[in-house]
């Protein structure tokens, strides 16, 4: 089941939709959606001197009461003015509102599989504290001048941009969106009828503060009506086995991360030019750096990368805070870790002052338990691929139409559907992931710290300093050397609004976070004061609507198993297909008699050979159809292996019988 968002059609209406796709990228990475601007410039020039027509698009609809608030997607559109970002222009200037996003152009994705050079599917998230773009700083060169304003001498320089500061935390303010490590985005490109790029459809990977997990999606309609497709994810998952970001492993060869694949994309973008006004405030045209607000020829690989790996430590933290508190000594482990987050000072002093302690508590059943889920945790890491072969140098070829590098050549043999992926690349596929050694614990803090802590949460550095602020507030209010900001927050998280969180491990999100800590304070003050109100206004520290105990959960789509092959793919039925696929579309049910019979007899000799014999392949050659790790694969390789049995000694008679004829 998939929610649609699409006007008129009310936003809490649901249709049915088989295009549930497995997000994946860089060897597949799959990814989301969301922002904004409502301007639509022209792309690039189309040929020298001359801008290209600009594309129409419908008016965007309006969104009055986003039921996406409390998600990282309904931040995006509420950035975009409340409406669904129509193209990749509007995306980006949105996104651009909540923070610094990043990209990363896979040009030849395994998820894709119709990119290329001129159409790459680009990956969009939020650039990580821990990898800071550059930030203007004044650098001083050594010298000494006059002062102008009276006697004295001031240090000479100049403003220039230099490497910004690595953080443990993002910085944005406790009453704005936050979404490092939230939200990844998809961005799937086709060509206009000048050739250059632009976006079609965006998927998403969007946390849910209510679910508590990543939604997955997809904004179909770019360039037209767009509308919010939100997928029930059992085909996301034969990919996204973490149920999170999944990426490809450096050097990302299959990107314009790489050398080549970048300078052979190049000559395919006309960046053309926009205006802007100069030193002098007149409006002057400046070249452009993007092509409907995708930097085709800057990627992020590292600045990716890094968030990818925060965004999939997400569930698993959360879910190792669960197992921490099973014993008494993990909750108060917990206490001490929440006390830090909302400690004043830098998180590693906290950590590293902490260590000692928490380590000191004899925790051997979290240890195990902890090591035990480790071993059976999803990877997120792809294995590196290029399917272009090597691309770390060029490797000139003779063709007709003279020398031409692997990567062009590649280019073009993918362009006629010959991809060359092979089966153990493809994301569903377990062994195109990079499982990393189960190391065993010896101390908590080998498993939790604040760090883990704060950014399971999802904090920021602002979040924290304010929370740090009101215990001061509140320690300054109380007027005795008794009552420390410490002391208080011990008794917060300690008392009855925490209760729920120590007894489950169930971390409340950023802005929950906050407001049980404000409860747990005002209970707090009560006791030794009369105050009975906290003293900020919620619109200073909150964002998402108020979370409420007594409403019902959200429904969750119960993902049935299917039979083998359609659990994951659609069925070519000569209707039109699909607007968004992203998992090859079968020929027919392998699994239907009555389908097998009308498909022999329409496709010729040529045909049957290469469909036959690529699903004899994947099903009894690599046996990775279905893959080893799905509910499919147990119930037809383990529970009804004649059914599968049944389907290949099928495809072995009509094999043999087109190779004979």
């Amino acid at each position: 089941m998939a929610t649609l968002l699409t006007p008129p059609t009310p936003p809490e209406s649901e249709t049915m939709n088989k295009a549930c796709p497995c997000l994946a990228c860089v060897t597949a990475l799959a990814l989301a959606i969301t922002v904004a601007v409502a301007v639509v410039p022209a792309p690039a020039k189309a040929e020298s001197g001359a801008e290209p027509k600009e594309r129409s698009v419908a008016p965007a609809p309006h969104i009055p009461k986003s039921p996406y608030a409390h998600t990282a997607l309904g931040a995006v559109i509420e950035a975009n003015g409340g409406v669904i970002p129509r193209n990749g222009v509007e995306l980006v200037t949105a996104l651009a509102k909540l923070g610094d996003f990043v990209q990363l152009p896979v040009t030849f994705s395994a998820v894709a599989l119709n990119s290329g050079l001129s159409h790459p599917r680009v990956v969009i998230t939020m650039r990580p504290a821990s990898h800071p773009g550059q930030v203007e700083k004044f650098v001083p060169n050594g010298k000494f001048r006059q002062s102008s304003w009276g006697s004295g001498f001031t240090q000479d320089g100049s403003m220039k941009l230099v490497n910004g500061t690595p953080a443990l935390l993002g910085q944005a303010k406790p009453n704005k969106p936050y979404l490092e490590g939230r939200l990844f985005l998809a961005a799937n490109t086709d060509t206009d009828d000048i050739g250059q790029p632009f976006v079609k459809t965006v998927e998403f990977i969007s946390w849910n503060s209510r679910k508590q997990k990543f939604d997955f999606g997809v904004i179909e309609g770019m360039g037209g009506m767009p509308e919010v497709k939100m997928l029930d994810g059992s085909r996301c998952f034969s990919c996204h086995k973490n149920r999170g970001p999944i990426l490809g492993v450096s050097p990302w060869s299959n990107t314009a991360h790489n050398d080549l694949i970048r300078t052979t994309s190049a000559t395919h973008f006309k960046f053309g030019t926009r205006l802007e006004k100069n030193a002098n405030g007149e409006m002057k045209p400046t070249p452009r750096d993007d092509i409907d607000g995708l930097t085709l020829l800057k990627p992020s690989g590292p600045e990716v990368d890094a968030a990818v790996r925060q965004g999939a430590d997400v569930l698993r933290d959360r879910e190792r805070f669960k197992l921490l508190v099973r014993t008494p000594d993990g909750r108060k482990v917990l206490v001490m870790l929440l006390g830090g987050v909302v400690a004043r000072g830098e998180l590693e002093a906290i950590d590293k002052k902490l260590k000692i302690e928490i380590n000191s508590f004899n925790n051997v059943k979290f240890l195990q338990d902890a090591h035990n889920a480790n071993k059976t945790l999803a990877p997120s890491t792809l294995a590196d691929f290029s399917p272009a072969g090597l691309v770390d140098k060029p490797i000139l070829t003779q063709s007709p139409d003279g020398q031409v590098n692997q990567v062009t050549r590649y280019d073009a043999n993918r362009a006629t559907g010959n991809h060359g992926l092979l089966t153990q690349n493809q994301p569903s596929n377990p062994k195109a992931f990079i499982r990393p050694p189960a190391f065993i614990p010896r101390n908590n803090s080998d498993l939790v710290n604040v760090v883990m802590l704060a950014r399971a949460i999802g904090l920021s550095e602002d979040d924290r300093s304010f929370l740090a602020t009101v215990l001061q507030e509140a320690a300054q209010r109380l007027g005795s050397p008794r009552h420390t900001p410490a002391s208080l927050a011990r008794r917060i998280f300690t008392g009855p609004k925490f209760a729920d969180v120590l007894k489950s491990g169930v971390l409340p999100e950023r802005d929950d976070f906050k407001d049980l800590f404000v409860a747990g304070l005002v209970d707090v003050m009560r006791v030794l004061t009369d105050r009975t109100a906290f003293w900020h206004p919620r619109e200073e520290y909150a964002t998402a609507p108020k979370f409420d105990p007594d409403a019902p959960p959200e429904k969750e789509v119960v993902v049935l198993p299917s039979h083998a092959c359609l659990g994951c793919h659609d069925i070519r039925t000569g209707a039109k297909s699909p607007t968004f696929s992203p998992i090859p579309q079968l020929a027919f049910d392998p699994f239907d008699p009555i389908a097998r019979a009308i498909w022999l007899k329409a496709a010729d000799r040529k045909t049957r050979k290469e469909v036959l014999g690529r699903l004899l392949h994947r099903l009894e050659t690599d046996k990775d159809m279905p893959p080893e790790d799905s509910t499919e694969a147990t119930m037809y390789r383990v529970k009804d292996p004649e059914a599968l049995n049944a389907v290949r000694d099928w495809l072995e008679e009509e094999l043999k019988k087109a190779r004979a004829n």
